[in-house]
């Protein structure tokens, strides 16, 4: 199978089939509506506990907004450049 390197990147950090598999099925399955919305809202509902390490859910986190960018959402040029969540209050900006 043919993926970009960017890809190729992402699913190397993935430690089973079934989360590559998924972050493929963002990738190649045809987008809808709900599809991309559902995906914007996890992104947006992450949040981290008590009990998980920092890096573990700016991984996850990573993960999930790469599954928005890749859900072919239009989204603003200035989420598309952030690749590790800012901590400080910000606007999103999607369009349908």
């Amino acid at each position: 199978m043919h993926v970009s390197d960017g890809t190729r990147e992402t699913l190397r950090k993935m430690e089973t089939a079934h989360e590559m598999w998924k972050h493929l099925q963002t990738i190649y399955e045809p987008k809808n509506d709900a599809q991309q919305a559902h995906t914007l809202q996890a992104l947006v509902n992450y949040k981290m506990n008590d009990e998980q390490p920092v890096g573990e859910f700016l991984l996850i986190w990573q993960k999930k907004l790469d599954d928005v960018l890749t859900s072919g959402l239009e989204i603003h040029d200035k989420l598309q450049k952030i690749r590790t969540p800012s901590w400080r209050s910000s606007s999103l900006v999607v369009h349908f």
